[in-house]
């Protein structure tokens, strides 16, 4: 396949465009089909102070994009014959242990998040530390049964992998999967060494509570990583190259890197992530979605400084990578990469494509009206398709985040997202972090009562870990809630020993208990095994 550049012209322009939208300091993305790499692009910065431009031979952490190469490895080595994924994992890590009254886990529960293991917060660099953890904390589910995103579980792989080849992860994920494809610009570790040859990483200026959309940011934290969830670097071509062995089902050139039924594995329909898009499943390593009748397969990846996405259409032969040197979301820029891409192809005309804009707010007019908490007086009024927060004197204009969602920009609202309620479908209420806003339908006069034992727990917790640097726990209308660093808001439930678990669902791992109370007050909190402290700040 070949592209005029006018068509490569106008992915440019759409890229170029949401960078600027969404203030994302650098990129790097690549094009390709079955047979060869189309295109390779660059935008933007590696290196804001110093002006220094994003090239093609940068190397862009692809965090967890790299749990599928760990997935292909643990398949060829079952095609060899070395174990089986249906394996305990004990058998390899005898010192592997959770406490769990369900049967034993096993290396595709693992590879497919369904081992019932929490997500993990990387409170470690070492992959045993975080692993030997899991002794500490208990299962949610029967293994097989649900789906829950857990980096540890890769972490484990990982040492499964080393501990069945004698090598440590970098030595066998290059052996087996990135040498074969000729990834000769990639590396599987994140060392002292191959900084200079990375991008500099961005993440929040604010690292506790929601981002306005264009956030100021400054340079990542630094730290170096060998764990298998998410250790690798790489070049936009050299991604490019690995995503061509996916179109092309496993084989590189005349080399086939796993074979067709462990292909078939590694892309199955195995478990539906909870927040999956429509026809999303989750197989061995990679997400599957049907898409316009075609087949697509892919994986993002999240680190401290950078955010990546490989998507694959097995249909159509089309494959894109985006990289990305900046914690700002690009999710829809992969997905859109290939709609205009198989347009341009097909000889069609390519699809419009919205032009980011935040303070677009679909029926705005439903939230309209004068919200009250306590003394606390604000309005809400709609100007076209735009919302205004009056308070006192001044009026921001809300940006939106989602159905009923939405950030305001203001001194006494930047700390938590704006969330509306509603009953019947009528919006009746504004929350805000711990504050209640009842609203000009509101019918309920009063909020429901908490224990007072949860005031005890209320406040900011900080730790020094890059990934969770702070979370608040709040309390409202009667229900206690975590609020992550981005500021989503998380229910917790209480149980029997006095913890707490974490979601909506009765099968989540996630667990949340304090201590040291001093004052009537925790001072420290365990989440899901790690340690974070009180502190005293807004």
């Amino acid at each position: 396949m070949s592209m005029r550049t006018d068509d490569l012209d106008l992915i440019s322009d759409y890229l170029a465009r949401e960078m600027a939208d969404r203030c994302i300091p650098g990129l790097a993305v690549a094009l390709t089909d079955r047979h060869r790499l189309i295109w390779t692009a660059t935008f933007g910065f590696s290196d804001m102070s110093a002006r220094h431009p994003v090239t093609p031979i940068h190397r862009f952490q692809i965090g967890s994009i790299s749990k599928s190469f760990a997935s292909i490895a643990l398949l060829q080595l079952q095609e060899q014959g070395a174990l089986s994924l249906d394996d305990p994992v004990t058998l390899h890590l005898p010192w592997f242990k959770v406490r769990s009254r369900y049967g034993p886990i096993t290396l595709r529960h693992l590879m497919s998040h369904t081992a019932g293991i929490v997500t993990g917060t990387d409170s470690s660099p070492s992959a045993y530390s975080e692993v030997a953890g899991l002794s500490e904390l208990e299962t949610g589910s029967a293994p097989g049964s649900l789906f829950h995103y857990s980096n540890t579980g890769y972490k484990v792989l990982g040492l499964v992998l080393e501990e069945v080849t004698g090598k440590v992860n970098r030595e066998v994920l290059e052996e087996k999967v990135i040498g074969p494809i000729g990834m000769d610009d990639t590396e599987a570790e994140i060392t002292n060494g191959n900084r200079p040859s990375q991008p500099v990483g961005y993440t929040f200026l604010h690292n506790d509570r929601p981002q306005r959309s264009c956030p100021e940011l400054v340079p990542s934290t630094w730290f170096e990583s060998n764990t298998a969830d998410g250790s690798i670097i790489s070049t936009p071509a050299d991604m490019a190259a690995y995503v061509r062995m996916l179109l092309n089902r496993g084989v590189c050139g005349v080399r086939r890197i796993i074979s067709r039924r462990s292909f078939a594995m590694l892309t199955d329909q195995v478990a539906k992530p909870m927040d999956a898009r429509p026809g999303e499943f989750y197989g061995l390593g990679l997400s599957t979605q049907s898409v316009g009748g075609r087949r697509v397969i892919g994986h993002t990846g999240g680190m401290v400084g950078f955010v990546s996405e490989i998507r694959a259409d097995l249909g159509a032969g089309l494959g894109v990578v985006v990289l990305n040197n900046s914690r700002i979301d690009s999710s829809s820029f992969a997905g859109n990469v290939l709609r205009i891409a198989r347009a341009l192809r097909a000889g069609k005309r390519p699809p419009r494509i919205p032009r980011f804009d935040s303070t677009r707010v679909p029926r705005a007019s439903e939230y309209t009206g004068t919200y009250r908490c306590g003394s606390k007086n604000v309005k809400v009024r709609a100007s076209g398709r735009t919302l205004l927060l009056e308070t006192g004197t001044d009026a921001v204009t809300l940006e939106f985040r989602g159905k009923d969602r939405f950030y305001a920009n203001h001194p006494e609202f930047e700390l938590f997202e704006i969330k509306f309620g509603r009953q019947g479908g009528i919006v009746e209420e504004m929350l805000h972090g711990p504050d209640w806003y009842r609203g000009p339908r509101q019918l309920s006069k009063t909020q429901a009562e908490h224990p007072e034992t949860w005031n005890a727990y209320a406040g900011q917790y900080r730790s020094h870990n890059p990934w969770t640097p702070s979370f608040r726990v709040i309390l409202r209308k009667g229900s206690i809630f975590f609020v992550d660093s981005t500021g989503e808001e998380v229910p917790m439930s209480p149980l029997e020993d006095g913890s707490f678990r974490l979601g909506g669902d009765s099968r989540s791992p996630e667990r949340i208990s304090f201590g040291r109370l001093v004052h009537g007050k925790a001072t420290k909190a365990v989440l899901s095994g790690s340690e974070w402290n009180r502190v005293s700040l807004p």
